[in-house]
């Protein structure tokens, strides 16, 4: 047959020995539904499911909560009410029960049998009992009172009377016989007493009006009245006071509600007091402060009808969604329900007592249950929970269709995939307990999403709409009865697409194109105020070229006044000597000597435009020597004092007691200081003054300085830093007097004043003050002995070297005349090779060593720019010097020449007493710095390269040595083959530039490097020997004392 339905069904347990027959009983609705019994099973939980014939499915859950139910049975021995409202128990352990609607029933507990009411005539509606000896006082609703002797069962009915002593209500709600025999009734409308003595009663006027629900006397003699909107009354019959509580607004620890229904002491005499709303409170009588128990505190229910207490602080309540269990040590309740075993979830008013025996009784509208809270189990039984159904915009999503996110039924899924447009779903879960459905406690949350775990009861079902694309977990798990949750949790990963316009793509597209964008925009931007910033440049450029090209005619101005006077001075002389026939030779001799002194002055001018032009484009390289600075003040006071006295003028120097030295560039000082003595010469008006300020004077140590002051007129003050710039001079001095100059010497000398990383600046003071402060040391500072000097360029008296014939000059001119005639001057002092122009030079280049270079510049097939150009950038060749010869007098090409690399600049026509003291200058520097660079073991190669390429030949040169330093078998093939040079190739170079071969550059290279590292004190001296590649020490001892003069041993005391 079909499964018809499916209920709960509850049996008695019977004996062991002793089975009990379980049959149908139409008129009881927990029997079976059918007594043709076909099939059982037992579920994991311990439930029995009994299949029948014609009844479907009966259920029969575990019972972890015993509890006995009683209630009518049509036919049986049974219940005669359903609506119970009161206990009483007498002497003999008899339960009297009294019903709303079957009147009177007396309960045998150990027979289970229950017995007719022996008062015929009692109204149905039993409200109170209370037993008096062996009386029992009957209150009904709406027929007054009635007594009944136990033993003989007579009976008498008191009713509302107009006399005083009479009953004030029929509707009788509550009893109470004190410990003193006094009884107490209490009515919808008061109190009243009943007199034993006189068998009537007395009214208590205190309580008229008052719906007295519930009496109690406390264990110290005190009444307690609960009513049904007054509070709480308490009288004291020792003292007959009377005192009430009601509920006040704001008090924290007053009455939380007047509708109070029962009331309740303790084992331990603690007052307990139950409302029709905010649960129930304890009264301390101490301190007259109640404590309230409510749902905001956890508990199931606010309306709570009765308490009865158990052991271990366990209270017992009744409400009307079920039986609470309140634990008083920790404040935490659990509740029974009809899915537990009860009869209803509705209990009634005041309906409960716990009897003599221990079993707790409470009265419910279907009738009454009865039970023993320590025969009660533990459920921790953790139901499994099941994802049941998948819903997609509230519809089931079917299984295996087009479009359908499911394959197979949701209950075995383990992830979904949806669509950007499928982001509204919701899931249905439940947890597999059929003993107590409504237990089920569910917490579910969608990870990714939620932030917390969110619960329900009984089947549930989650919803979740218009989530973003991404991933996210549905997770839900289930606890047990006692509200613990299962570590088992069912999961369903979901992953929601992206649309098409939202994949990793499309933003990948939509960040080009807001890069391009922006980019653009950016642009835009960039170029607006790029064209803004070039035509206000412009027009600064446009502005500073005006300012610029004022300035050049004015410096060209003053550059041909300059030279006008000079050319003039040589012009007439040089007449006076062609056009007189008798001019005797004293004549001749003075004409001479001005053209001469007017020769020599053009030459500076052009030096002096030349050595600018080199420190604006930094090709002006200084060699920072010591020497006696106080001497160079003096050699160039000499030079200026006869000017001075011709133009009045006094001129003092102030030097220190002791001469005071220095390394800087003698050139490049002579030239500032020059500059400096000759402007104090054309603006002073009276003195000039110069002074030498060592380091221990100056403010800022490690500097020495030099002022050039004069008394002439002052400098405008926005002219005082103007003056440093090129072409810039002072139009007009305060005194009217036009100046003449070409612009260049002040810039040229803070330029090379910088080059010495120091400064030039004018001193703020009345008269004029230029400061020169240099640093005391250089870091590249050329250590010479002291009796050795190099020759300044314009110094004539330099000694010419004799004739020595391992020094080759190659001349290059492609004029006969001019190629006899200079190696005509040449050949009485060195070896001279001749050659027509830079094609013919190069060729004498590769077949001979030439030690230096005369070249004209223009010549045929190759110019002499172009020879320079090409030796200056072949390693080879880059350390030969260059001297060029050139008719061209322009500037440009002046300065072209010294650009492409060339070592002097001579113009035609020249005197060759001044080629020859170049030539020897340069070979005699060439010669010194050589020795230097030998003889000293710190002193750097670089300090012995005439160009760039020379300084990167070395660099590498000596990183390769360095490199191969510890080996003892390094050698010049090594070298070569790593230097990718020929043997030859190497020989030439390195003998060139150092004029030592190649095995004896490796071996100063070792002995500099033992120099270093003794004098570091990190090593000994037999280490040091072979870290630099020696087997012999002794030998290695021989070759430094050789090299450096002294022994390692004593150059590492000195060192120290």
């Amino acid at each position: 047959m079909g499964c018809h339905r499916t209920r709960n069904i509850h049996l008695q347990q019977g004996n062991p020995g002793n089975p009990t027959p379980h049959l149908q009983n139409p008129n009881d609705d927990y029997s079976l539904s059918d007594n043709a019994i076909y099939s059982l099973y037992k579920d994991a939980e311990g439930g029995i499911w009994i299949g029948s014939y014609f009844g479907g499915i009966d259920y029969y859950p575990t019972q972890y909560a015993t509890f006995e139910k009683y209630y009518p049975i049509i036919g049986q021995n049974s219940l005669s009410g359903k609506v119970v409202r009161e206990f009483c128990e007498d002497e003999d352990g008899n339960l009297w029960i009294g019903t709303e609607d079957g009147g009177l029933n007396k309960f045998n507990p150990k027979t289970k049998e229950f017995s007719p009411c022996p008062l015929a005539g009692l109204h149905y509606n039993v409200h109170a009992l209370s037993m008096d000896n062996h009386t029992l006082w009957i209150g009904t609703y709406s027929k007054g009172l009635y007594s009944l002797d136990l033993k003989t069962h007579r009976s008498r009915h008191y009713l509302m009377g107009h006399a005083e002593n009479t009953l004030n209500d029929n509707n009788i709600y509550s009893m109470c016989r004190t410990s003193a025999g006094q009884l107490y009734i209490g009515t919808t409308t008061g109190l009243n007493l009943y007199n034993h003595e006189t068998n009537d009663f007395t009214r208590i006027h205190k309580m008229d009006g008052i719906f007295v629900f519930n009496i109690l006397e406390d264990s110290k003699g005190n009444i307690w009245f609960a009513t049904y909107n007054s509070g709480i009354f308490k009288y004291n019959p020792r003292n007959n006071s009377w005192k009430n509580y009601v509920s006040t607004p704001g008090v924290p620890h007053g009455l939380p509600y007047n509708k109070v229904i029962s009331i309740y002491e303790d084992s331990k005499q603690r007052l307990w007091f139950t409302m029709l709303g905010r649960g129930f409170c304890s009264f301390n009588q101490d301190t007259e402060e109640f404590t309230t128990y409510d749902s905001s505190q956890g508990l199931a229910n606010d309306v709570i009808y009765k308490i009865v207490e158990a052991n271990n602080d366990i209270l017992w309540l009744t409400s009307n969604k079920g039986l609470i269990r309140f634990d008083l040590k920790t404040k935490t309740s659990n509740i029974y329900a009809d899915n537990n075993g009860l009869l209803t979830n509705q209990f009634n008013y005041s309906s409960g007592i716990k009897s003599k025996d221990g079993t707790i009784y409470f009265g419910c509208i279907n009738g009454f249950i009865a039970f023993k809270p320590e025969s009660f189990t533990e459920n921790t039984y953790f139901p499994p929970v099941a994802i049941t159904d998948f819903l997609l915009f509230n519809k089931s999503a079917d299984i295996g269709t087009k479009d359908s996110p499911l394959s197979q039924s949701v209950t075995y899924t383990r992830e979904i995939n949806l669509k950007y447009n499928q982001n509204s779903f919701a899931f249905r879960f439940a947890a597999l307990c059929y003993a107590a459905p409504e237990e089920n406690y569910l917490s579910y949350t969608l990870k990714g999403f939620d932030k917390e775990w969110y619960s329900t009861t009984k089947s549930s079902t989650a919803s979740y709409t218009n989530l973003k694309p991404g991933d996210y977990t549905f997770c839900v798990k289930t606890a047990n009865a006692k509200g613990e949750w299962s570590n088992d949790i069912k999961s369903i990963h979901i992953h929601i697409a992206p649309p098409f316009w939202k994949s990793p793509w499309a933003y990948l597209l939509y960040f080009i194109l807001s890069a391009a964008g922006i980019g653009y925009i950016f642009y835009r931007f960039r170029k607006q105020i790029t064209d803004k910033q070039r035509r206000q440049l412009e027009i600064l450029e446009a502005e500073k070229e005006k300012e610029i090209y004022h300035a050049k005619i004015d410096f060209f101005t003053n550059i041909a006044h300059e030279i006008r006077t000079p050319l003039t001075l040589i012009k007439g002389p040089l007449e006076n000597i062609l056009h007189k026939e008798n001019i005797d030779r004293n004549t001749i001799r003075e004409n001479l000597d001005v053209m001469e002194r007017n020769t020599l002055r053009l030459l500076d001018l052009t030096n002096q435009l030349l050595d600018f032009r080199k420190t604006e484009t930094k090709g002006f390289r200084l060699n920072f020597m010591d020497c006696n600075i106080s001497q160079l003040i003096r050699d160039t006071y000499i030079r200026f004092n006869p000017a001075a006295q011709q133009n009045g003028l006094k001129f003092q120097t102030d030097l220190p007691e002791q001469d005071f030295n220095a390394p800087v560039d003698k050139e490049a000082l002579t030239k500032i200081l020059s500059n400096l003595f000759n402007n104090a010469v054309k603006y002073a008006t009276s003195s000039i003054h110069v002074s030498l300020i060592p380091p221990c004077g100056m403010k800022e140590p490690g500097y020495f300085s030099i002022m050039v002051s004069n008394d002439g007129h002052p400098i405008p003050h926005d002219m005082q830093e103007k003056i440093f710039q090129p072409f810039v001079q002072i139009k007009q001095t305060s005194g009217g007097q036009r100046t003449a100059g070409t612009g260049i010497g002040l810039p040229l000398a803070r330029s090379l004043a910088e080059l010495h990383k120091g400064k030039l600046y004018l001193k703020d003071r009345e008269e004029i003050c230029f400061c020169v402060e240099l640093p005391v040391d250089q870091e590249k500072a050329i250590q010479l002995q002291k009796d050795s000097t190099i020759s300044q360029t314009g110094n004539m008296q330099t000694v010419i070297r004799q004739h020595s014939t391992n020094i080759c000059i190659l001349v290059v001119e492609d004029d006969p005349e001019m190629q006899n005639f200079i190696c005509a001057q040449l050949e009485t002092v060195y070896c001279v090779i001749r050659a027509s122009n830079g094609k013919e030079a190069l060729q004498v280049l590769s077949e001979k060593t030439i030690s230096l270079i005369v070249s004209d510049v223009m010549m045929p097939e190759m110019d002499g720019f172009e020879l320079c150009h090409t030796l200056k950038t072949d390693i080879e060749h880059s350390h030969i010097p260059i001297i060029l010869l050139t008719a061209k007098v322009t500037m440009q090409s002046k300065i072209e020449g010294i650009e492409l690399g060339a070592d002097d600049y001579i113009e035609k026509p020249f005197s060759t007493e001044y080629l020859l003291a170049r030539i020897a200058n340069l070979l005699s520097n060439q010669d010194k710095l050589r020795h230097a660079f030998t003889s000293s073991p710190f002193v750097n190669a670089k300090t012995i390269a005439l160009s760039k390429a020379d300084e990167n030949f070395l660099d590498k040169l000596i990183e390769v040595i360095q490199k191969n330093i510890s080996e003892p078998d390094f050698n010049v093939d090594i070298l070569a083959e790593k230097m990718n040079m020929s043997r030859s190739s190497l020989h030439r170079k390195i003998k060139g530039i150092a004029q030592i071969t190649p095995n004896e550059f490796i071996q100063l290279e070792r002995l500099k490097m033992a120099a270093q590292l003794i004098q570091s004190g990190e090593y000994r001296i037999n280490e040091v020997c072979y870290i630099v590649g020696f087997n012999s020490s002794s030998y290695f001892a021989k070759c430094f004392q050789k090299q450096f003069g002294v022994l390692p041993k004593d150059f590492c005391k000195n060192g120290s």
